[in-house]
């Protein structure tokens, strides 16, 4: 065994739930506090096929009411967090709710992931995840491979637009990946195998694919999952 795993229990707000899943770590510790490091997972659904705005500022609201009160260093939600099927949210939108979420991590020195946003703007969809701490957004990750995005910015007459840079991030001393669904195994392919950490944030994986193969990873480093789809949340270690 080489992480503890704990329920936190059930959240509810409006027309969402989640279930906060809490990993503490056995053989890596925060570099900062020394304590055993903690990640925890929100684990809800994301991948309603009619999502409107209702379940965005639902989720929203659940995320910053109960983000400063989880015992965790690292917070981290699913892909389409901030995503409806109705629209993509609109500039304006992407920036109120990002905005919120910052002034979140102001009340806890977590690192906090709140999934990705999928929004619109100058005719162009963008699928982004953003790491966010202390007020600020220190990391950002746009998805690379298109998970259908593509046809679902031409539905609304817009143009989907791929990132180009990988998911790497340094905090606290740790060398933290970032994929987003499609993107699983993408720093692996790109020759990356040093990672403390992976956070793969998805919102129907292929369930055929089970683990993720980590290779991005250094021995003895984590692999997390958590999937909106149909809500699902794997934690893994790389023995080799």
């Amino acid at each position: 065994m080489y992480h503890l795993e704990e329920n936190l229990g059930m959240l509810q707000e409006g027309i969402v739930s989640a279930m906060l899943i809490k990993y503490t770590l056995e053989r890596i510790r925060h570099p900062v506090t020394r304590e055993h490091l903690s990640i925890c997972l929100v684990c809800t659904e994301t991948g309603q096929c009619d999502r409107a705005m209702d379940h965005v500022e639902s989720l929203d609201h659940l995320l910053c009411q109960n983000i400063p009160e989880i015992d965790a260093h690292i917070i981290v939600a699913p892909e389409y967090t901030y995503h409806r099927e109705t629209q993509p949210l609109t500039e304006k939108q992407h920036r109120h709710f990002l905005r919120r979420q910052c002034r979140v991590t102001e009340k806890t020195d977590a690192l906090v992931i709140p999934g990705t946003f999928v929004w619109a703007a100058d005719g162009k969809v963008r699928n982004i995840a953003y790491l966010l701490q202390r007020g600020n957004v220190i990391g950002q990750y746009q998805k690379r491979k298109d998970g259908g995005e593509g046809s679902y910015a031409s539905d609304f007459g817009l143009q989907y637009v791929r990132g180009t840079e990988l998911g790497l991030v340094d905090w606290e001393g740790l060398r933290l990946g970032i994929e987003i669904c499609a993107d699983s195994g993408i720093l692996s392919d790109n020759g990356i195998n040093d990672r403390d950490i992976l956070f793969l944030v998805s919102c129907g994986l292929d369930r055929q694919r089970k683990i993720p193969s980590g290779s991005c990873l250094r021995k003895g480093g984590y692999g997390f999952v958590n999937d909106g789809y149909q809500p699902a949340v794997l934690a893994y270690r790389r023995q080799v």
